[in-house]
């Protein structure tokens, strides 16, 4: 089986355009969160622990729940 992998810019996008430094404390602050595979000063994240990671999320913010 092959691993799919995406880059940062477009898992940013993914991720409903958060920044790249959201990004980064996703990484470090939730064990949860898919850790990224550095292929020299690239970083690369497996598509389907993203998806996977996503699926389990709430889709809705908790701010912004019917009262």
């Amino acid at each position: 089986m092959t691993t799919r992998l995406i880059k940062t810019a477009p898992l940013l996008a993914k991720l409903g355009g958060i920044s790249r430094m959201t990004l980064d404390r996703k990484i470090a602050n939730d064990p949860t969160f898919p850790k990224p595979v550095y292929m020299g000063r690239q970083r690369f994240f497996d598509v389907d622990a993203v998806e996977a990671w996503m699926a389990e999320r709430p889709t809705q913010h908790p701010d912004k729940r019917a009262a």
